[in-house]
Formats: C-alpha cells, sequence, structure tokens
C-alpha cells in the first residue's frame, strides 16, 4: 500500500471534514497515514479497528458513506479518513447529506408539517414529535434494506432511525424505526 500524498490527503479533509484544513494539519496526518502503512503492526490494527463488523465506526458521515462505502479493509484514501475520524487533533467529520434531500419539504401524512434539510447537517421542523430534532444525516445500508435517514435531538449522539421508502417522484417516505406508520413529504 502506497501513502498518499499531501494534495491527496487535503482532498479527502477538505470534502469529508468541517475544516480548518491548515498546512499544518495536513501535513501531520500525511505523515502519520505513511508512518501506519510503514508498520506492518499498526497497520493491521488499523485494518482491524476500521472494519464495521469489528465495531468501525463512521456510519451517518460523509467519509464512511461516500468515500468508503462498504469497506472492509481501507484503501489509502480511506485510511486517511479512518485516522483523521478516529485520532484526536482533526476537523470534526462532516455527516452524509445527499443533495436531493436538502431543501424544505411539506409533510403530507400522517399529519402536516415542514422540514428543512440543511446541507450541514441541521434540520429544522415543526412536524409533530420530530420538533426537538435539530440534526440529520443518511446511513447507507445494502440491499434489501433501505437506506436510513438518522435525525438526532440537541446534544444527543443517540439517534432516532427512519427508515427510508420508495416514493414518488418529488416526495420523500420513511417510517420510523418499529413503527408501521409512514410519513410522506413533498418537495415545498
Amino acid at each position: 500500500m502506497q501513502a498518499p500524498d499531501m494534495l491527496a490527503v487535503r482532498t479527502v479533509l477538505e470534502e469529508n471534514f468541517a475544516g480548518p484544513t491548515t498546512d499544518e494539519v495536513v501535513k501531520r496526518l500525511t505523515d502519520e497515514v505513511a508512518a501506519v502503512i510503514a508498520s506492518d503492526g499498526q497497520l493491521g490494527r488499523e485494518f482491524i479497528e476500521f472494519d464495521p463488523a469489528n465495531g468501525g465506526r463512521g456510519f451517518g458521515q460523509r467519509w464512511r458513506e461516500v468515500l468508503a462505502f462498504d469497506r472492509r479493509t481501507p484503501r489509502p484514501l480511506d485510511l486517511v479518513a479512518w485516522i483523521a475520524f478516529s485520532r484526536r487533533g482533526y476537523p470534526a467529520p462532516l455527516p452524509h447529506c445527499p443533495p436531493e434531500l436538502c431543501g424544505t419539504w411539506r409533510q403530507l401524512s400522517p399529519t402536516s408539517g415542514t422540514w428543512e434539510f440543511r446541507g450541514d447537517g441541521t434540520l429544522k421542523t415543526n412536524a409533530s414529535g420530530f420538533g426537538h430534532r435539530i440534526r440529520w444525516a443518511v446511513h447507507r445500508q445494502d440491499p434489501p434494506l433501505r437506506d436510513v435517514l438518522w435525525v438526532f435531538a440537541d446534544g444527543n449522539p443517540a439517534h432516532q432511525p427512519l427508515r427510508l421508502r420508495p416514493a414518488a417522484s418529488g416526495q420523500l417516505a420513511f417510517s420510523p424505526a418499529g413503527y408501521d406508520d409512514v410519513y410522506v413529504l413533498e418537495r415545498a
């Protein structure tokens, strides 16, 4: 495995983490990744920790859901993101907020309401039962499972999963985990 250069490391940080992406941060991460790759023992430990089956984390974050989606062993750029995510001193990871979900939606059923999903993970809604939820992200899953929209309350790392369902064009549909209710939203 070849260590990525500083430009590749900077790109991973800028696309998947909330800055600042300073030259110092890029250099430190580039050096840390190169040191891990140069050490068979350390690289092996990182491979084990990265693997979602072994508790590897990062679900709902852009780097895991886009860059490293469905990977059990990291490529060099996945390793850059993993190390930035799993170590202190690096920018915070960005949530995975697909552009097709961003914007304002009007809830059609089971009750009325408005949902605003912002690209930075901010959520604003007046929908019954969800008004205390202020952040969102999407966790991708392989078929036959559907992707899950996660909504978070203020200051709480726990999320409420909303299983995405098929919907008509211009609509978004989901069901809270454990409930049969189907929430249907359309673009406002």
